[in-house]
């Protein structure tokens, strides 16, 4: 919640003293990436993830992780496989099916971001959102983000997430982000 809050020099030593107390969590190992992921430290990020796919194979959330960590590096390549390789773990999962299409839609393959989206059904809201504003669409991202707070999504504490970048300055985006109290 500390990165979630923007809070990032805070969240590192937290998430050291869980890794600490509990090295063999495959949960630990992966948000200690996730606090890196939302403070912008992608290589940094991509590196824990890493070593967790390394001790974790099978942890889809890892994979998923992974892919927008490398997608927000421009490393799309890489994002889509590890993309692809969390749905081989997880067949179906909607919402890694659209973080994915967010992440093929940043690598410019619009078509299949588009296809992957309006083929996956039960996605929250929020997620989608990020596939628009990946999209450059910034009017429905806004839309599908109103569409997930007024819901209650349990994402709505993750408007730090770089994925929004592409609509934070948006009047909308600030006035959601004080809705759900993030606004600074």
């Amino acid at each position: 919640m500390l990165s979630e809050l923007g809070r990032f020099d805070e969240s590192r030593i937290e998430m050291r003293r869980a890794l600490a107390l509990d090295p063999l969590s495959r949960i630990i190992n992966t948000n200690v990436g996730f606090g890196e992921y939302f403070a912008r430290d992608y290589d940094t990020a991509i590196a824990q993830y890493l070593r967790s796919v390394e001790r974790f194979p099978d942890f889809d959330y890892t994979w998923i992780l992974l892919s927008l960590a490398y997608s927000m590096n421009g490393q799309h390549e890489e994002a889509i496989q590890a993309g692809r390789k969390t749905l081989e773990l997880s067949p179906g999962d909607a919402n890694y099916s659209i973080l994915l299409a967010s992440v093929l839609a940043r690598a410019g393959d619009e078509a299949e971001a588009r296809s992957l989206m309006e083929s996956t059904s039960g996605a929250d809201p929020t997620r989608i959102a990020l596939v628009h504003a990946a999209l450059g669409e910034t009017d429905e991202a806004i839309r599908w983000l109103e569409q997930g707070i007024d819901a209650g999504s349990p994402f709505v504490t993750e408007l730090r997430d770089p994925g929004y970048d592409p609509i934070r300055t948006d009047p909308r985006f600030q006035a959601a982000m004080k809705r759900v109290g993030l606004a600074k």
